[in-house]
């Protein structure tokens, strides 16, 4: 029974170490799409001359391309601890077997 309950606690513990990547990436991805520009109605009225909004294309571009660049970043950082830890993790484990 003891042995049961040991795998049942090892696995217990892989499963709460999923859990918190997934949680990063659940605030990660709410974020970023809340940080997302997007053209409205409204900049369209403003809009007087056809160079006027090929500059905000533009700059929606360039400011949406720089979110999805650190989007990338914090993305790997976060694979990048959760393989780390569960490196460790399995580390651990073959040292005890």
């Amino acid at each position: 029974m003891s042995q049961q309950r040991d795998g049942y606690e090892k696995y217990s513990e892989t499963w709460k170490n999923l859990q918190e990547p997934m949680q990063d990436f659940v605030r990660l991805n709410t974020e970023t799409l809340k940080n997302f520009q997007a053209m409205k109605p409204e900049d369209l009225g403003k809009i007087t001359r056809p160079d006027e909004l090929m500059e905000k294309q533009m700059q929606w571009a360039l400011a949406n391309g720089e979110r999805a660049i650190a989007y990338m970043q914090e993305s790997l950082k976060i694979i990048e601890k959760t393989m780390h830890s569960f490196a460790e993790e399995c580390k651990a484990n073959t040292k005890k077997q």
